[in-house]
């Protein structure tokens, strides 16, 4: 393919053609995706280059956009299992961090017992020996938070404050704690997760504990379930009598 110049005649285009073998073309608008003919309209030959860039650009900050708003919001998810553990209490500041279990912050406390200056844990133990001074804390957080708080345990003078993962044995961050995390909480932290646990340290066929735990999460491939994922299903009665 070949586009000559206006200034080229016709019969000098002829002859080159066939010298040429090629085919003669009186307009080539681009040639691998930038345009040929610009002159002195270069905003113009560029237009089209210049959209096509616009709107992969856009595509791309919608894109980031959602993948950080996304990253944003697991991050706050995950924000109250982080949590400080009892060392010497010099870090944990009651007021402002989460500490000790998930769940307890700021907002657990119940009182204005403490004056503005009582911020570290600190001031919830006995001023001469490192043990919880129960009737404080009870004051501070009541009774509920209060008897979970006396339970925490409380490391030496010479361990530091730690930042630990609450859903972890030993405070570490995995993939497999988060996911026990998240399926414990899409169901729910009532008093029926006891009765999941000793569900399956039942000394009884697998398939039975198993089957019990799907009844009791309604998750049986029962014909009302099975609308609820397949349109047009029919719920009706599917049993063959012989």
């Amino acid at each position: 393919m070949v586009l000559f110049s206006p200034n080229t005649s016709r019969d000098q285009r002829t002859i080159l053609r066939g010298l040429l073998g090629m085919t003669v073309v009186e307009n080539l608008n681009n040639y691998l995706g930038l345009p040929i003919p610009i002159g002195k309209k270069k905003t113009t030959a560029f237009q089209e280059i210049t959209n096509r860039l616009s709107c992969r650009i856009s595509y791309g900050v919608d894109k980031a956009s959602f993948t950080w708003s996304s990253i944003a919001a697991a991050a706050e998810a995950f924000k109250v299992s982080f949590g400080w553990q009892i060392g010497n209490g010099g870090k944990i500041d009651i007021r402002v961090d989460n500490w000790g279990l998930e769940g307890l912050n700021w907002d657990t406390i119940t009182s204005n017992t403490l004056n503005q200056n009582e911020k570290s844990v600190k001031v919830l133990w006995h001023a001469d020996s490192r043990r919880w001074n129960v009737n404080k804390v009870k004051k501070v957080y009541g009774h509920d938070w209060g008897d979970k708080i006396c339970n925490i345990s409380i490391g030496n003078e010479e361990q530091e404050d730690k930042m630990i993962w609450f859903h972890n044995p030993h405070g570490c961050f995995t993939s497999k704690s988060t996911y026990s995390w998240l399926l414990l909480k899409e169901m729910g932290y009532g008093p029926h997760r006891y009765f999941w646990k000793a569900l399956w340290k039942l000394d009884t066929l697998s398939k039975i504990r198993v089957f019990t735990w799907r009844v009791g999460h309604e998750i049986l491939p029962m014909s009302s379930k099975i609308t609820t994922n397949i349109q047009g299903f029919d719920k009706g009665c599917h049993v063959k009598l012989y």
